[in-house]
């Protein structure tokens, strides 16, 4: 009857071992399914859904991938926490990484100075800043507009929006489980 219960105590470690452990396992594949959704550039929830193109492409832009551009800030900006124990909370402190996965409407509020740009109406490039040579100032006001940014959605949204994610969550919780014996 003793061994019995010293072997109940031991696998009641082993499985509080794997609900502590939780919080890593899972922020460690949530990280890793984010990092894979960058490389393939698209989201991978019920069906495979690719990024919209860029509409412009520049010699800098050209082959890259769509939202890592020059630094991969947003997808190094990744990282998770545990807010209670068993749950997990995956963030981006990325200002505008939320409106890329979620896409959206940006309003950008008018700029209430002026400004003046100068005009060379007399002269080329090396006359142009001697002495005597016409300008003519032009000035220029900013008006309210809305910029339109295309979803590109790299992150779950909800916490079950991938089951993608889910079944490999749920796959390594199985194996840890089975590995009990």
């Amino acid at each position: 009857m003793e061994n019995n219960v010293d072997a109940i105590f031991k696998k009641a470690a082993q499985v509080e071992a794997i609900v502590k452990n939780f919080a890593d396992m899972a922020g460690g594949k949530t990280l890793r399914f984010i990092d894979g959704n960058f490389a393939a550039q698209g989201y991978q929830g019920a069906i495979f859904k690719p990024w919209e193109i860029r509409k412009k492409e520049t010699k800098k832009t050209k082959g890259k991938n769509i939202l890592s551009g020059m630094t991969y800030k947003l997808r190094r900006g990744f990282n998770y926490g545990e807010v209670v124990p068993g749950e997990v909370r995956v963030y981006n402190n990325v200002p505008y990484a939320k409106i890329h996965n979620t896409g959206g409407r940006i309003q950008h509020h008018a700029r209430s100075e002026t400004f003046t740009r100068n005009r060379f109406v007399k002269g080329n490039k090396k006359g142009a800043f001697k002495k005597g040579v016409k300008r003519q100032t032009q000035g220029f006001t900013f008006k309210e507009h809305t910029t339109y940014i295309a979803q590109r959605q790299f992150a779950p949204i909800t916490p079950f929006d991938s089951p993608v994610l889910i079944d490999s969550i749920n796959r390594e919780i199985i194996k840890q489980i089975i590995a009990l014996k």
